[in-house]
This record gives structure tokens, sequence and C-alpha cells, in this order.
């Protein structure tokens, strides 16, 4: 199984709860898609709620650009502290015949 690090993402969040949004469009080839339900994990505190996590079943539109489904990794969060930066580490493995697995870690900034 190859590995494929997306890197890191520094992402500011509002108050309440929100939807995060990982596209993994331009690393996919033409028939690949993710699959299963992917690891989303706070890796700093247990301040932040992570839930919904799932990757997109239907198209769904992501900073007003449509996405295939099985492109994009989705999860909501709620909770946390003002003036604090979550570490998160996203995961998801793809339907390939040679599976691979994307990772991202998401620098979330309340």
């Amino acid at each position: 199984m190859a590995l494929i690090s997306l890197g890191t993402k520094k992402v500011s969040l509002g108050t309440g709860s929100d939807i995060c949004s990982i596209v993994a469009s331009k690393w996919l080839d033409p028939a690949e898609i993710l699959t299963g339900t992917p690891i989303v994990e706070e890796q700093t505190t247990a301040d932040l709620t992570l839930d919904n996590k799932t990757i997109n079943s239907v198209g769904v539109t992501v900073l007003g650009k449509l996405r295939a489904a099985g492109h994009v990794v989705q999860f909501r969060f709620s909770g946390g502290t003002v003036g604090t930066t979550y570490e998160i580490h996203v995961e998801a493995t793809t339907n390939a015949a040679l599976p691979r697995t994307f990772k991202r870690k998401l620098l979330l900034e309340h």
C-alpha cells in the first residue's frame, strides 16, 4: 500500500461548529476514489468534538466547485477554546488495485 502525504494545511475556525472538507481530487487517478470510513483524530488535546466523519457518496460543492463522489473527506468539528491551535490527523484509503492511503495534517486555529 502506497502512502501519499498531502502535507500540512492551516485552517482558521469560527466559533460554534462547522464542516471541514478535504478534497483529494488532484491526487486521485481517473477511476480511483476514496473508500471506507476516514480516520479523523485530534492529536493535541481532547477539547474538540470530531464527528460525522465520511467520504462523500454523491457530488458535493466545496469552495464553489462541484467535486465528484469519493473525492472529499468531510467531518464536523465543534467545541474548543479560542486562541488554541489543534492538530488533526486525517487519513483515507482508495479503491485502487494497489490501494493508496492519503494522509493530511490540519492545524485548526480557533
